[in-house]
């Protein structure tokens, strides 16, 4: 602030009055004069028109011709207002001419040209005018002195000024106001904060000019917390600011990013100028206020001021951040009404703006209509080509400014950088490195930081590092490059290590290098050093920026400390929308309704929800429960517009629908999504469909992306093939495979872990291998994981102990992941030495914690090869910790060794931990039976029918020690379209006098009906075989079509179908079948029956599943069975009186039973077949579902075929009936 210089030569206390009377022979003419000095001093010349300069011009040279033909001459008083009034005109050459003809030369006179020569920014002349003025002999006075001070700062010349302060002491103007505002302003300027205080804290008489001097003093360096302090005290101390000084307050609170303080300050002035109107739209631009900063730019239209090209500047400046066309046109049509639009300045801004808004044919007329063009409007063409993705027409403009335009500076070159980092533009932006190296550029701080800035952000961090160290200087804009670059892609070891360093080295950490480092410990989340990082904050004074308390917000969330989030985000003075998100991200994990809350209350206080808060609020929103909450926060989306706009929110709005299991929802969302639908959407439809196990569905929509010739990405092909190893389809995952490859797709970790994963879960073992041999680096865990899983599933016990052997080679840690597929391994492979070490080693080396399936894993270990000592020893040391599951496993084990005293101890702890599960009950009783304890099985089944405990019925059986002559009946029928990419389903009969063959299933859901003379056959067009490949099974013997030749087979009942003690039937049937038909092992496979056999589905499923655990070859693919339950049906016909008729009455309410009806109403709904109701549907997660079909009765597929076809397909792609008007019970 420039501390006021005299307006004139004339002192106040020599009235006119008096000067008339000096030079009274000349009365009349110097009345004359005077009135023309009164007229021309009345007016600020210097902001009128040039025609009011022009004609006072006019007066002072008549008032000067006619002193001197009256011979009065330049003398006096009369001629230092000669002199004066030349000065005010502003004519230099006139005004110098004047004075070197005064007679007599006095300190008013030297004060009027020293005043002319520091308004035209003559700072030297001021300084040597002084010192001849000086050496003249002529005494300064103070206001002479505040004008060389002023030429000092001007100047940045502190030296002199040092010496122009002893003067003032010395000739006793020490504490004069006018000097003292003069050596604040000096020494502020020139960047010597400590004196420009000593002045100002020794100073008697400070007026409103000083401390505003001083505060700008400070927001100019770079302190404005000082700035703001200064303030505070000017206010206590009673001085009241003016709109200068509050404009400049205004410019630190913006510094400090405190905007509401900002604008409470700014409501205080009470018509604020231009530039307090400017002060307010740029700050609010540059703090990514774009909104705010247009709004306050409309407020500044209604005032009737004219816009300068600083306010078009900031305000175009927004509306480029924001793309909004309609805004720029608007701004740009108001810029040329104002005469604005050829100047530079807003040129730059316009060109920027249309750049942003991907109109670069508009950014080129307004390049072309600019007269002058300076280096500021070049780079921002070169800046717009990069950024819109222009890569040639940058290399070509360059090209041309180098030829026609001025010489490239380094923010040519950071400009550019700049676009390329954020595009990603690794190859262009090496190629103009290279020009850099040739002009010599690289030594450019600014140059060498927007190179390690484009590296780093464009993910070539060796690259970014090696520029880095290349520098032989670093300032903060250096390492919070390098920083950022590493946390943004997660080496959070590397920032760390780098911000050590940095603050080794001497540098202050600033917000951007503190806020990055919150975010490091947030992705590591390391609490305790993100406390540290906290603290840090507080003590330099930033704990309370809207970047850093946004970070801490971040961190702490992902913590899991949600308080400490909560506490940081109402300590913030300032709460933007980014910090707001923050938090609310934090509370959609646990406090979905403070989540509500607070994006209830942003809108209350004017703030506008992003995509993000959206994204957020519908990421709580997962699960069945949370569905209507998400339907509601579905309509904000729709209001608030980001339904049509934003691809994100619309991400996250298929992903809720999806995790909720709302399909039809999700695929309507898509089909009516109004724009183009780009990758990203597709990969969440395709992903979701993936995780939900509805892989068909998954596959198909991977199709109809292809045919709109979209590329997938990393994502989507995980996704993919995710859904190929869910579906065993071998071949659409080589499809895949095949597309990877010949499209160029980077083979990364994560893809090749995908196609691992695929092989292995489709029984393809040696493509998974090849894969894994062929990947070009396996530096991730993930790699290395399903390697060892998909070895271990397949039964290579001993392969996938030996990829873990190379692993710990290769120093790559294992994680939990990793421990349970070795584990796998080593039990399967009787392996328990290696067991005991491994286990040992993942708790005690790598401190990992086992979860319940490791521990699992070591009880399978011992209890599998008889070592049940240590292993009920091992569950024991557990304690309270030990899972039901534990006991279960060590159970079966005793069966298998025949240790029964041990077996009915760890059933009595199973007993104890699930006292209403059968299961313990059914294992101890195997094992009873093994060792023929007949009156112990007894026993238990009376135990079992006191207590209440329930099971499956079965029947005892006895396996014959012979051959048994006879034949089975057995037939298959294909799938009707595309019978290599179903699945293969088993049917059995429905018992004794039923036939799945001849007269019964086959002809009910099979491809053929009898004909109306039973001599022929028809088609049947609701055949199961549209969605599956059939397997028709007639067992056991005796039943439909099969039969025995040895009567005492006829006894044997329902566990010798599934599984017999030494021979399995069905077991071995399978394995004869699937060696005649070899194409169908890798298939997912079903399990159905009928009526009652519906008993021996779980009992063959558990023979399948021993065989999986003991084979280390080929294992069975079972995705599910499908029953009738026979257990409900039994119950509801024996326990259940129904009567014939109903009547209304109130006597026959309940409370108990409304109650139940209520219950029932929340978890039973139907599900729609042809625009009916189909049945009804109670699904328990996604593991078990009891269904009806209406109108069937006992015999589903015959009575209602349309129906049953429609349920079996839902079954075997795993999805929920259609239309379920209930949420899943247990979700």
């Amino acid at each position: 602030m420039l501390p006021q210089s005299p307006s004139n030569s004339i002192p106040n206390c020599v009235p006119n009055q008096q000067l008339v009377k000096i030079l009274s022979p000349h009365s009349e003419f110097l009345q004359i004069c005077l009135q023309h000095c009164r007229r021309i001093q009345a007016h600020n010349l210097f902001n009128e028109k040039p025609k009011a300069v022009l004609q006072a011009l006019s007066t002072a040279k008549v008032i000067h011709s006619k002193s001197l033909k009256i011979g009065v001459g330049l003398k006096g008083l009369l001629g230092n207002v000669i002199v004066d009034l030349y000065v005010k005109c502003g004519n230099v050459d006139f005004a110098q001419k004047a004075f070197s003809r005064l007679e007599k030369k006095d300190v008013f006179a030297w004060n009027s040209v020293l005043s002319m020569y520091l308004d035209h920014g003559l700072f030297a002349t001021v300084v040597q005018s002084f010192v001849c003025m000086w050496n003249h002999g002529v005494r300064p006075n103070e206001f002479t002195f505040a004008m060389v001070l002023s030429a000092c700062s001007g100047l940045q010349d502190i030296n002199y000024g040092k010496q122009v302060h002893c003067g003032v002491f010395k000739m006793g103007f020490g504490f004069r106001s006018f000097c003292q505002g003069g050596l604040i302003d000096m020494y502020a300027k020139c960047r010597n904060l400590r004196d420009a205080r000593l002045v100002f804290d020794g100073a008697l008489n400070l007026d409103t000019v000083s401390w505003t001097t001083l505060i700008a003093g400070y927001v100019r360096d770079g302190f404005p917390m000082e700035a703001v302090k200064v303030f505070d005290k000017m206010q206590r101390v009673g001085h009241v600011p003016d709109q200068i000084a509050l404009v400049t307050v205004i410019n630190a609170y913006v510094a400090l990013g405190r905007l509401a303080d900002a604008r409470k300050l700014f409501t205080q002035i009470p018509n604020p100028n231009v530039v307090a109107w400017n002060v307010m739209i740029s700050g609010h631009a540059k703090r990514g206020f774009a909104e705010e900063a247009i709004s306050f730019f409309l407020e500044l239209k209604k005032t009737g001021l004219k816009a300068t090209r600083s306010s078009l500047g900031s305000v175009l400046s927004a509306i480029a951040s924001l793309s909004m066309l309609n805004y720029g046109s608007m701004v740009h049509a108001q810029a040329i009404k104002e005469g604005l639009d050829d100047n530079v300045y807003v040129g730059s801004a316009l060109v920027n703006m249309y750049a942003k808004c991907s109109k670069m044919d508009a950014a080129k007329q307004v390049f072309n209509s600019l007269g002058e063009r300076n280096i500021v409007l070049w780079n921002a063409m070169l800046g717009g080509f990069a950024q819109n993705g222009l890569a040639q027409e940058v290399m070509e403009f360059f090209s041309y400014m180098k030829r026609h335009g001025p010489q490239p500076d380094e923010f040519t070159f950071t400009s550019i950088f700049s676009a390329c980092a954020s595009l990603h533009y690794l190859d262009f932006g090496g190629q103009l490195h290279t020009v850099m190296i040739k002009n010599k550029f690289t030594s450019n701080l600014f140059v060498a930081n927007a190179l390690v800035d484009m590296y780093a952000k464009s993910g070539a961090l060796k690259e970014a590092r090696k520029q880095f160290e290349f520098m032989k200087i670093h300032d903060n804009v250096s390492w919070n490059a390098i920083i950022v670059g590493y946390v943004q892609e997660e080496y959070n070891d590397e920032a760390f290590f780098m911000f050590r360093r940095m603050v080794s080295n001497g540098v202050l950490p600033d917000e951007v290098s503190l806020a990055s480092i919150v975010s490091a410990c947030a992705n590591v989340k390391e609490f305790k050093q993100g406390q540290q990082c906290h603290c840090l904050l507080v003590k330099v004074g930033l704990d309370t920026s809207t970047c850093a308390g946004s970070s801490l917000i971040d961190m702490y969330v992902k913590c899991g400390v949600v308080l400490a989030a909560r506490d940081v985000f109402y300590s913030m003075p300032y709460r933007n929308v980014v910090s707001i998100n923050a938090l609310i991200a934090g509370y959609t994990m646990s406090h979905l309704e403070e989540a509500i809350h607070l994006f209830q209350e942003i809108q209350m206080v004017g703030l506008k929800p992003t995509e993000v808060t959206f994204a957020g609020l519908l990421d709580g929103c997962d699960g069945a429960f949370m569905l209507n909450l998400g339907r509601q926060i579905h309509g904000q989306v729709m209001k608030w517009g980001f339904l049509s706009s934003s691809e994100m929110v619309c991400v996250s709005l298929l992903c809720m629908y999806m995790n909720s299991q709302r399909f039809a929802d999700s695929e309507t969302l898509f089909s009516e999504l109004q724009y183009p639908k780009g990758l990203v959407v597709w990969t969440a439809l395709i992903s979701g469909y993936a995780q939900q196990n509805h892989h068909e569905k998954a596959l198909q929509f991977y199709q109809h992306m292809r045919s709109d010739n979209i590329l997938p990405d990393q994502a989507t092909f995980a996704s993919v093939l995710r859904a190929c190893a869910g579906m065993s389809s071998l071949q659409t995952g080589q499809e895949v495979h095949s597309l990877i490859f010949h499209t160029g797709f980077n083979m990364d970790e994560i893809t090749c872990s995908s196609l691992i994963d695929m092989y292995a879960k489709c029984g393809d073992v040696k493509g998974s291998l090849q894969v894994f041999h062929e990947m070009p680096r396996r530096n991730s865990v993930i790699s290395w994981n399903s390697m060892i899983v998909g070895l271990a599933k397949n039964g290579y016990a001993e392969e996938a102990l030996e990829i873990f052997k190379q692993m710990e080679q290769q120093s790559i840690i294992p994680d939990e992941v990793t421990f349970l597929g070795v584990l796998s391994a080593c039990s399967h492979a009787g392996r328990v030495s290696e067991g005991r070490k491994v286990f040992d080693l993942m708790v005690n080396n790598y401190k990992l914690q086992p979860r319940v399936d490791h521990l699992g894993c070591m009880v399978d270990i011992l209890g599998r090869w008889g070592f049940l000592n240590e292993a009920e020893e091992f569950i024991n040391k557990l304690g309270c910790k030990a899972d039901p599951m534990l006991w279960s496993t060590l159970l079966g084990a005793c069966r298998k060794h025949g240790d029964e005293v041990r077996g009915k101890r760890a059933a009595n702890k199973l007993m104890e931990l699930k006292p209403q599960s059968s299961s313990s009950y059914v294992l101890l009783s195997g094992l009873y039976a093994e060792s023929e304890n007949w009156s112990g099985a007894d026993s238990l089944r009376r135990e079992m029918k006191l207590k209440g405990v329930k099971k499956l019925p079965g029947y005892s059986w006895i396996e014959p020690g012979r051959d048994v002559q006879g034949r089975g009946a057995v037939r298959s029928t294909a799938a009707e379209k595309q019978p290599e990419k179903n699945p293969l389903t088993l049917w059995l009969n429905g018992g004794p006098g039923c036939s799945s063959i001849g007269g019964g299933a086959f002809t009910e859901l099979g491809p053929f009906y009898p004909s109306g003379d039973g001599r022929g056959l028809r088609k049947n067009p609701m055949s199961w075989n549209k969605a599956s490949n059939l397997l028709f099974v007639e067992s056991p013997a005796g039943v439909g079509w099969s039969y025995s030749n040895t009567s005492s087979d006829y006894n044997y009942g329902d566990a010798s179908t599934g599984k017999g003690n030494r021979r399995p039937k069905l077991h071995m049937f399978f394995m004869n079948w699937y060696e005649k038909f070899p194409s169908f092992k890798s298939k997912a496979l079903y399990l159905t029956a009928e009526s009652y056999a519906g008993l021996y589905i779980p009992q063959l499923a558990m023979a399948l599943l021993d065989h999986n655990a003991k084979s280390s070859g080929f294992k069975f693919n079972i995705k599910g069975v499908a029953v009738r339950n026979n257990e409900i049906g039994i119950t509801i016909m024996s326990e259940c009186d129904f009567e014939d008729y109903t009547f209304a009455s109130p006597h026959n309410e309940s409370h108990s039973c409304n109650e139940a009806i209520s219950t029932a109403n929340q978890v039973v709904g139907n599900y729609m077949n042809n625009y009916n109701v189909g049945g009804w549907v109670i699904k328990y997660g996604n593991l078990l579902t009891f269904a009806t079909v209406r109108g069937a009765a006992h015999m589903v597929p015959y009575e209602q075929p349309s129906r049953a076809l429609h349920l079996f397909s839902s079954f075997l792609g795993g999805r929920r009936l259609p239309n379920s008007t209930r949420p899943s019970f247990g979700d």
